[in-house]
Formats: C-alpha cells, sequence, structure tokens
C-alpha cells in the first residue's frame, strides 16, 4: 500500500496506522522500531484507535536524516522472548510542505 506523508521539518510527528500487532501491541512502543528507508526511529507510543477494531496508531517523529521522495516502512517489534518479529513493507513518499 502507498501512502503520501507531508512534513514541515524533520522532527515533525507522525503517525503510522497499523493492523496485526496483537493484544500485546499497547506496551510494545519499548520493543518496536520503525524503519524508514535505511534509518531506524523510536516509536513515541502505541494506541488502539477507537472504533477501529485491531488498528493501532504508531506515533514516531521524523528523524535529521530522513531523505525525501518514495521510500520503504517497516515495523520491527521484539517479542519477550527475544526474537525480532518484521512487518510487511509499505512505501510512502515523504514530501516537505510548501510554505
Amino acid at each position: 500500500e502507498f501512502r503520501r506523508v507531508l512534513f514541515r521539518s524533520p522532527g515533525d510527528q507522525i503517525v503510522i496506522l497499523a493492523t496485526g500487532l496483537g493484544s500485546a501491541a499497547i506496551s510494545s512502543s519499548e520493543t518496536m522500531l520503525v524503519k524508514l528507508s535505511d534509518v531506524y526511529v523510536g516509536v513515541e507510543s502505541v494506541q488502539a484507535v477507537p472504533g477501529y477494531s485491531g488498528v493501532y496508531a504508531i506515533q514516531v517523529r521524523v528523524p535529521a536524516a530522513m531523505t525525501f521522495g518514495v521510500v520503504p516502512v517497516q515495523l520491527q517489534m521484539m517479542t519477550l522472548d527475544g526474537h525480532q518479529l518484521n512487518s510487511n513493507g509499505v512505501s510512502a513518499a515523504f514530501e516537505a510542505v510548501r510554505q
């Protein structure tokens, strides 16, 4: 799935919607990373989206090393037993908002 992401500058907050994270998703912000192109970003929060069963909002900040254009996006989560789980990848177009 392709998404267009607009932001003003690195450090802006973006929200990624995801499904299939399971019931432990809320407590997983400490064990989850988001890979934007080749840059790993820590997750600020993971919250269930009200009114949408199984959908979670993952909040991250646009990294300073972010490149513009179409980039792959992927979630990585560590399980309690130390296994790394990778989501399927999607593409997103990152564009700066013109003022």
